[in-house]
């Protein structure tokens, strides 16, 4: 489990912009201020050797 008080900047780079962020927004209904929702849910198709999932646990 990790804290942090502002979301990390290498996290945040791999999040998406503009209309792709828009349509990630409402096509999935998140929170624009859910960061950690949005990297979960483009996780497993982020670009270079990165995948982001969620734990089994």
């Amino acid at each position: 489990e990790f804290e942090f008080d502002e979301f990390p900047p290498f996290f945040d780079g791999l999040l998406p912009e503009g209309f792709q962020l828009e349509a990630l927004l409402k096509q999935k209904k998140i929170d624009r201020d859910d960061l950690f929702i949005q990297l979960i849910t483009v996780g497993e198709d982020l670009v270079g050797a990165v995948t982001i999932k969620e734990s089994d646990e």
